[in-house]
C-alpha cells in the first residue's frame, strides 16, 4: 500500500479516462469522501467505494452503507487515508474484478450454511484471479500478484479426502502454467513455481490413489473413507467429478506422473457408461461396490429427480470433458462433449438463463450453470476444430444471458440467480455463488484465445 497526499482525484488514481463506467478502489485508514457536493467520513477499517451507473443514474455506495444517487458522474476526491485495490473501466471482466476485490473486505460469498458446507468453493476466488491476469493485461501483474497469494493460502489440504482437491488447487496449476511456463508479465522466483507445482502435484496424486484404490469401478469416487449415504460395501461417484480429473491430464503432462491421464480417462468412460443417458443428458449420481465396481442405485443430491438433468451437473460434464478433450487429446471425450453439448443446447431456454434443472418448469434460475456451460463450449471449440466455428457462436449465445446479469452499479459486478440446491434451506436459491464469476472469467478467455 503507498500513501496518498492529503487531497487525491479518484480519476487520476484510477488511471483511466474520466469516462470509464465504473470506479472502486478500497479506502485504509480515516478519511473523507468527496462526492461532487457531498462528503463522508469513512472509519478506520478498510473501506470499499464503488460508482456505477443504473439506467440513468449514478450510484455511490460506500461499504455496506446505502447508495446515494446522482444525476450525473460526481467528482471522487480522498483526503487522508491510503487507496488500494483500485478498479476502473468498461465491460464485464471490469466489473467481476471489481466484484473480486471488493470481497476481500466484504470476504464471505456464501449464504447461510453454505459458509459451512461450501468450503468446495473456496478454491474459485483463486482461479479467478489468474483468470483475471490474463484477461486484463494492464493490470497483470497486481492480479497475478492477488491469485499468488489466495492460491497459496490454500496448501495444505492436498490429501483430503475429498474427490474436490482436483477443484481446490485448479489454481495452482492454472498460476503454475500462466506464470512459470508462460509469457508471463512477472515471471515467479523458482521458489513459488515449485510451491504452485508441488501443491497441484499432490492434489493430483491424491486423486489418481482415489481411483486407484476404487479399481473395479475405473472411477474416481467422491470420497473414500466416508460416505454417509452409501450402502455397506459401496462408494458413490457424481458427474461434478469431471471437473476434478482434467487435474490429472495436467499432472502427467507437467509433473512426470505417467499414467494419470489414462486413469483421468478411464474414469471419464465410466462415467458415461453410468451416467450419461442416450440422449446425452445426465444424472447426477451412482453407487458401484467396492468389491467388483457393479453400478447401481443412480439418484441425485441436487436435481429434481434421478431421471431428470440438474443443470450445473450438465453444465459440469461439458466442461469437464471438453477439457479432457482438450488437454489429453482423447477422441472419446470429444464425441461424449457434443453428446453432452446437445443435450444442453436442445433444453436450455432461448432466453435468460436456465432453471437449476433443465427438465423443471418452475423452481429457481442458475447462472452458475449457465456460466460452467458457455465455458464448455467455448472450451470445446478448441478441442473440436472442425466445429469450433459453431460450438464458439453457441458459447457466446450462452454467455449473454449471464453477463446481462452483472451488475453495473454498487455492488460492481455482482452475479446473483444462482442456485447451490434446490429445496431445504431457501437462502441456496437465486444467490450469489463464486462459480459464475469464475466461469463467465473462464469462457471469456477460451473466446479470446
Amino acid at each position: 500500500m503507498r500513501s496518498l497526499p492529503a487531497i487525491f482525484c479518484v480519476a487520476a488514481l484510477a488511471g483511466t479516462p474520466a469516462e470509464a463506467q465504473t470506479t472502486s478502489f478500497t479506502v485504509h485508514g480515516p478519511a473523507v469522501l468527496h462526492a461532487g457536493s457531498h462528503s463522508a467520513r469513512l472509519p478506520g477499517d478498510a473501506t470499499r467505494v464503488e460508482l456505477g451507473r443504473r439506467r440513468a443514474q449514478w450510484v455511490l455506495a460506500v461499504g455496506l452503507r446505502p447508495a446515494r444517487l446522482f444525476a450525473r458522474r460526481p467528482a471522487l476526491a480522498i483526503e487522508g487515508g491510503t487507496v488500494t485495490d483500485r478498479q476502473s473501466g468498461r465491460g464485464v471482466v471490469a466489473l467481476l474484478g471489481a466484484r473480486l476485490l471488493a470481497k476481500r473486505v466484504h470476504s464471505s460469498w456464501l449464504p447461510a450454511r453454505l459458509a459451512r458446507s461450501g468450503g468446495w468453493m473456496r478454491g474459485m476466488p483463486a482461479t479467478a484471479l489468474w483468470r483475471m491476469s490474463s484477461l486484463d493485461r494492464r493490470r497483470a501483474r497486481t492480479w497475478q500478484r492477488r491469485a499468488l497469494s489466495a492460491t497459496l493460502r490454500l496448501r495444505g489440504d492436498e490429501a483430503s479426502d475429498t474427490h474436490d482437491v482436483g477443484l481446490l488447487y485448479e489454481g495452482a496449476a492454472r498460476g503454475y502454467e500462466l506464470a512459470c511456463r508462460g509469457r508471463s508479465a512477472a515471471p515467479l522466483s523458482r521458489r513459488r513455481c515449485r510451491a504452485l507445482h508441488a501443491s497441484a502435484r499432490r492434489a493430483a496424486d491424491r486423486m489418481a490413489l482415489m481411483i486407484r484404490a476404487n479399481a473395479p469401478a475405473s472411477l474416481l469416487p467422491t470420497h473414500l473413507a466416508r460416505c454417509p449415504d452409501c450402502p455397506a460395501g459401496a462408494r458413490e461417484t457424481i458427474v461434478d467429478s469431471m471437473i476434478n480429473a482434467g487435474l490429472l491430464a495436467w499432472a502427467e503432462r507437467r509433473a512426470g506422473r505417467d499414467g494419470y491421464a489414462r486413469l483421468a480417462i478411464d474414469h471419464a468412460r465410466a462415467v458415461a457408461n453410468t451416467l450419461i443417458r442416450a440422449d446425452g443428458c445426465t444424472s447426477q449420481a451412482v453407487f458401484t461396490e467396492t468389491a467388483t465396481g457393479r453400478a447401481f442405485g443412480v439418484h441425485t443430491h441436487q436435481g429434481i429427480a434421478a431421471t431428470s438433468t440438474w443443470a450445473r451437473g450438465q453444465a459440469w460434464a461439458l466442461l469437464g470433458y471438453a477439457r479432457l478433450a482438450r488437454d489429453a487429446r482423447d477422441p472419446a471425450s470429444i464425441a461424449t462433449a457434443r453428446r453432452l453439448a446437445g443435450c444442453w443446447l436442445a433444453k436450455a431456454p432461448r432466453s435468460g438463463v436456465v432453471r437449476f434443472d433443465l427438465d423443471a418448469a418452475a423452481g429457481p434460475p442458475d447462472s452458475s450453470a449457465h456460466a460452467v456451460a458457455a465455458a464448455g463450449l467455448a472450451t470445446l471449440a478448441r478441442a473440436d476444430h472442425p466445429h469450433a466455428r459453431g460450438w464458439r457462436r453457441a458459447a457466446r449465445s450462452q454467455l449473454a444471458p449471464v453477463v446481462g446479469l452483472v451488475s453495473t452499479a454498487p455492488p460492481l459486478g455482482r452475479l446473483g440467480a444462482q442456485t447451490y440446491v434446490w429445496g431445504g434451506d431457501s437462502s441456496d436459491e437465486n444467490t450469489e455463488l463464486p462459480i459464475a464469476q469464475l466461469y463467465v472469467l473462464d469462457a471469456l478467455e477460451q473466446l479470446r484465445r
